[in-house]
C-alpha cells in the first residue's frame, strides 16, 4: 500500500474549482506516492477511507469539499480513535468552511504533505438513536438545519450565495420548537430558533457561526438562539458574517464538553453542510482525536 489515499470528488464544487485543481493533482502525484480514488456516488468517500483504513493507510488526502470531508471522516471513525490518521485538504466544494480555521491554500496543503507538517484537531460527536455521527465542522439544529436542507435541495450550485438566499426565503416560514438542552450539567428549556455546535468557526462559507470556536481546545463551542421575531432575526443576520451576532442578547454562547438533548426527537440536522433526519441524544467532543496537514 502507498504511503497516501488520495480521494477525488470528480463532482464537487464548480466546474471552474475542478479545473482549476486539475494541474495542482498533477503535480501532487509527481510528487507524492498515493493511492487513487474517485468518487462515483453518495457516501462512496466513506467506504473507499474505511476500507483503506482497515488496510493499514493513515494518510487520507482529499479533494472535494465539507461534504466530502464528512464522508471520510465518518468512514473512519470510531475506529480512528485508536490510531488517529492525517488527512490533507484541497478544497474544491462551494463552501469549504472547515478549512478556513487553519489558513489552508494549494501551496501550503502541498508542502505541509511533503514535509509531514501536522497538527492535532478535535472532533465532535453526535450521538443518535440509531446511529453516530463524526464532525470536524458544525452540528445545528432548527432554522439552520431548515436552511441548509433548502440550500443544498434549490441552490448547492450556488457556493456561499446559496446559504443566503435560503436564509432570505425561509425566515418568515420557520416555526420555533421547545424543548429542553443541558449543556455540562445545566438544564435550559425555552423556544428555539436555532443550535449549533461548533468545532471550527465558520459555515456556509463565509459565515461566522462560532467566533470563539477553536478546534484543538477540546471545548464545543456552542451558539444558542432563543425564539426571536423573522425581523430581529434578519437584522442579526448580517452580523454573523463578523461573528457580532453573538453581541445580542437572544444570542448565548458558551464553551462545553457535553450536550444533552433532554427528549430526543426526530428532526432535521446540519452536520458539516450535510443534512441528516434524526433523533440526537448527546453531542461529545474528542480533543485531538484527528491530525491535518497544516
Amino acid at each position: 500500500m502507498k504511503l497516501h489515499t488520495l480521494i477525488i470528488n470528480p463532482k464537487a464544487g464548480h466546474l471552474f474549482n475542478r479545473w482549476k485543481f486539475n494541474k495542482l493533482k498533477k503535480n501532487l502525484i509527481e510528487r507524492i506516492p498515493c493511492e487513487i480514488f474517485y468518487t462515483q456516488y453518495k457516501n462512496n468517500a466513506s467506504e473507499i477511507a474505511s476500507k483503506q483504513y482497515k488496510n493499514g493507510c493513515r494518510s487520507f488526502i482529499i479533494f472535494g469539499g465539507d461534504g466530502t470531508i464528512f464522508e471520510v471522516i465518518n468512514g473512519i471513525y470510531p475506529e480512528g480513535f485508536s490510531d488517529p490518521p492525517t488527512i490533507g485538504i484541497f478544497p474544491t466544494g462551494t463552501g469549504n468552511s472547515m478549512i478556513k480555521d487553519f489558513n489552508l491554500d494549494q501551496k501550503t496543503s502541498l508542502n505541509a504533505i511533503q514535509n509531514m507538517k501536522t497538527t492535532y484537531l478535535d472532533i465532535n460527536e453526535l450521538v443518535c438513536k440509531e446511529k453516530k455521527y463524526f464532525s470536524t465542522n458544525i452540528i445545528s439544529t432548527g432554522f439552520v438545519a431548515q436552511v441548509g436542507t433548502f440550500r443544498n435541495r434549490y441552490f448547492s450550485k450556488f457556493g456561499s450565495i446559496g446559504y443566503i438566499i435560503a436564509v432570505l426565503i425561509n425566515l418568515f416560514s420557520y416555526k420555533s420548537k421547545a424543548f429542553s438542552i443541558t449543556v455540562d450539567g445545566k438544564t435550559i428549556f425555552q423556544p428555539w430558533s436555532f443550535l449549533s455546535f461548533n468545532n471550527t468557526r465558520f459555515t456556509g462559507g463565509n459565515m461566522m457561526m462560532a467566533p470563539h470556536a477553536d478546534p484543538t481546545d477540546g471545548k464545543i463551542a456552542t451558539v444558542l438562539v432563543q425564539q426571536q421575531s423573522p425581523w430581529k432575526l434578519l437584522r442579526a443576520f448580517p452580523k454573523i458574517f463578523s461573528g457580532e451576532h453573538t453581541f445580542f442578547p437572544f444570542v448565548e454562547i458558551m464553551q462545553a464538553e457535553n450536550i444533552r438533548f433532554e427528549e430526543p426527537v426526530l428532526q432535521s440536522i446540519m452536520i458539516d453542510g450535510e443534512m441528516i433526519k434524526a433523533e440526537p441524544s448527546e453531542v461529545i467532543v474528542h480533543k485531538n482525536a484527528l491530525k491535518i496537514y497544516t
